[in-house]
């Protein structure tokens, strides 16, 4: 489903990145269902593919160019050095030092190769000043940033996209970013949709995070569930014109590195 939204909101494209005509070795790290590794290698069929993740959930039948191994991305790489392109979702917040992988990534790719990091930033977001300071969404994202830092990670992270590449030591750096309403109150037909979309996944990703996160921070099961009860109901107000954002930022190897 979020493969899906993110089709929709930019207009099919699977990365920002402006990656050479064709790329011979792609490496997607987090991988996940192995989605975005899939397609990728539909679109480039002369090139290798290796989608890397912790579990093993990727599909049996894929594109004979695309494979996948169970691997901590965090850890030494043992797939070559010479990639091409490499590509990072909802990574960045999650890691203790960005900088620290993305140090690893520099030295693995080839020079004049990209990488680019896709991740959303944890906020709410408004045009029109109509989002409540009691929403019960901007209280949800304002104690998950909290919980993160229990774990030393920024669930604000995607905003630092471009600071921690250029420490890494890429250049040429570059920044999208689209917009990710919470509901389907936008007029746009193609927005109202992605709203439709992300309002499902941020359904149930409040009790699959929060049931992680909250009790850490003092929270009980019934107090749990009646809050995100709230944060559910809060994306149905047509009167509350939010939205997240989804942040690309992508950077080169120096061509004479």
């Amino acid at each position: 489903m979020l493969h899906a939204m993110m089709l929709e909101a930019t207009d099919g494209r699977l990365f920002y990145a402006p990656v050479r005509e064709n790329p011979q070795r792609i490496a997607d790290l987090g991988t996940g269902t192995g989605i975005w590794a899939i397609e990728i290698g539909e679109k480039y069929p002369s090139a290798e593919v290796l989608g890397l993740d912790l579990s093993p959930i990727q599909p049996t039948w894929v594109p004979p160019n695309v494979k996948f191994y169970v691997d901590d991305i965090e850890d030494e790489w043992l797939n070559g050095d010479d990639f091409d392109f490499v590509h990072l979702r909802n990574m960045i917040p999650i890691l203790k030092s960005p900088v620290t992988l993305l140090r690893q990534v520099y030295a693995n790719m080839k020079p004049g190769a990209w990488v680019e990091l896709q991740d959303v930033d944890g906020q709410v977001h408004t045009d029109d000043n109509s989002i409540p300071d009691d929403w019960p969404l901007k209280r949800f994202t304002e104690i998950i940033l909290q919980a993160f830092a229990l774990y030393e990670t920024n669930a604000h992270a995607a905003v630092f996209g471009g600071q921690y590449l250029a420490e890494a030591g890429f250049v040429n750096i570059k920044h999208n970013f689209i917009k990710l309403p919470y509901g389907t109150w936008p007029k746009d037909k193609v927005m109202r949709l992605v709203g439709m979309y992300y309002r499902t996944a941020c359904e149930e990703f409040f009790p699959a995070i929060g049931n992680l996160h909250f009790p850490q921070l003092g929270w009980g099961k019934d107090e749990m569930e009646v809050f995100f009860a709230e944060c559910r109901q809060s994306m149905r107000d047509p009167k509350v014109h939010a939205y997240g954002k989804m942040h690309f930022w992508s950077g080169q190897k120096p061509l004479d590195a």
